[in-house]
């Protein structure tokens, strides 16, 4: 009895064991997934860092960009005014000589005596 008693013992840790043992295994595999999904997720969001800074670096170019473009867009604003204001100084300045110009031929053909030959055709 003593020797069926222990053999029943002896299976029942043997179960126990192989139990155990699964039990261990499929740990082990858990472990072993979580691992490499941490690893995973871990060079996602290195991957992810990457790209953010990447794209941090090509915002700050389009903004030095952008303001390079605007200071260009004013400068040339000012420019256009200025040319504006030029061409009609001289529109005035061709418009005040065109005036003294016609100021000039009045009184000069006013002061220009006329002579009887002027105006008749001569004959010979």
């Amino acid at each position: 009895m003593e020797l069926q008693r222990c053999k029943m013992e002896l299976d029942s840790a043997r179960v126990a064991e192989s139990k155990a043992s699964s039990s261990a295994d499929d740990l082990m595999s858990t472990l072993q997934q979580l691992s490499a999904e941490s690893l995973a997720a871990q060079k996602e969001a290195e991957e992810m860092k990457r790209k953010a800074d990447e794209l941090r670096s090509e915002a700050e170019a389009a903004r030095i960009t952008l303001t390079e473009a605007e200071s260009k867009l004013q400068a040339a604003l000012k420019e256009a005014e200025e040319a504006k204001e030029a061409e009609a100084r001289a529109l005035d300045q061709i418009k005040e000589l065109s005036e003294k110009a016609n100021a000039v031929r009045s009184s000069t053909s006013e002061s220009v005596p006329k002579s009887p030959s002027q105006g008749k055709s001569s004959s010979p």
